[in-house]
């Protein structure tokens, strides 16, 4: 997969990706890593990326929502911070990697129960320390060839 955004992060090594490895104690999934080395995060492509799911309450498959940043690695509202920010509020092996319009985070899994999948943390309604029960994707790379321009759903 060829991962671009529109703004990247700051350029980073494999040794920075492995030093936030050890500080989250999870490895990253590799599709997840590769998209760190190749922009580190930043602004989508196409300035916001619709997100389509199906809503767990209301059970409709026409939800969407906005990407519209990436964490990345090295800044001052990056990873790191949204891993000591989210690790209150979710559970071990998880981390936040991106945020909606909303400002809900975009969540990743690290754990080996479901390594790579994708999750939209409501925040209105995730309080209890369990995982979060949207599921975008199953994995990084599929996630990130779902993303679709705004334009599309702007009808």
């Amino acid at each position: 997969m060829n991962y671009s955004c529109e703004k990247p992060g700051p350029r980073i090594a494999e040794a920075d990706v492995v030093r936030f490895e050890k500080t989250i104690g999870y490895a990253l999934p590799s599709d997840y890593r590769l998209f760190l080395l190749s922009c580190n995060g930043g602004v989508p492509n196409e300035a916001a990326c619709v997100v389509p799911f199906v809503h767990p309450v209301r059970k409709q498959a026409d939800e969407n929502t906005c990407l519209v940043r990436w964490f990345s690695l090295g800044t001052d509202d990056g990873l790191e911070v949204a891993f000591r920010h989210l690790g209150k509020i979710v559970p071990p092996g998880l981390i936040g990697i991106g945020v909606e319009t909303s400002g809900d985070p975009i969540i990743l899994s690290c754990r080996s129960v479901d390594a790579g999948a994708v999750f939209l943390l409501d925040a209105d309604r995730h309080l209890d320390g369990s995982t979060p029960d949207i599921t975008l994707a199953r994995s990084f790379e599929s996630f990130y060839a779902g993303l679709r321009p705004y334009s599309e759903f702007d009808a």
